[in-house]
């Protein structure tokens, strides 16, 4: 299987420059539309932090913000103590600590759900978190799984080493079908 190397992440920001041109940086008006630091549906933020340290939300937000506390209008903006990350403490390249992926459930079969068993799954060694959504469990009506934004629900993978991580990824791809068990004359095949 391929595990990405690079993971994904979104950041929008709409920059409004004065009439003619800028001259300082204090001309310039951003506005931070989105930060997305993770994939459809999961919070990607704990497993980059396992991986390299920090995550880019943090990151972020530490550079927009810094250490400031409140502004004087009411808003109130991050302040770090000793324990925290500050912007000077994000190296100019990261250094890989552990692997890490996010799998994403897919349900492969419809009707009403009898069983969930996730069999060997919550038990290997590189996973560390594991989510069902509330839609896909006993007694719910579920459909197949077409798109990401539509998956049953996620495995957060973190492991030391590569080749442990990709054969613990190849057996929840192989329990993936069995997962959810339909009730008896409703499954859709």
């Amino acid at each position: 299987p391929h595990i990405p190397e690079w993971g994904m992440s979104h950041t929008e920001i709409m920059v409004n420059l004065p009439t003619g041109r800028a001259t300082r940086k204090a001309d310039v008006d951003l506005t931070l539309i989105e930060i997305n630091c993770r994939q459809h549906n999961t919070d990607f933020a704990p497993v980059t932090e396992a991986c390299v340290g920090y995550n880019k939300l943090d990151v972020c937000l530490e550079a927009y913000l810094g250490d400031c506390a409140e502004d004087g209008n009411g808003g109130v903006h991050r302040q770090y103590d000793d324990t925290d990350m500050t912007w000077d403490m994000v190296p100019r390249r990261p250094r890989l600590f552990a692997r890490g992926a996010i799998v994403h459930l897919q349900c492969n079969v419809e009707g009403v759900v009898k069983k969930v068993d996730l069999g060997c799954i919550p038990d290997l060694d590189s996973v560390v978190k594991v989510e069902v959504y509330n839609d896909f469990k006993k007694g719910c009506y579920v459909t197949r799984t077409k798109t990401m934004a539509e998956d049953a629900g996620w495995i957060h993978l973190v492991a030391d080493d590569q080749v442990k991580m990709e054969k613990d990824y190849e057996k929840i791809m192989e329990q993936m079908d069995n997962i959810w068990e339909i009730e008896e004359g409703e499954n859709i095949d």
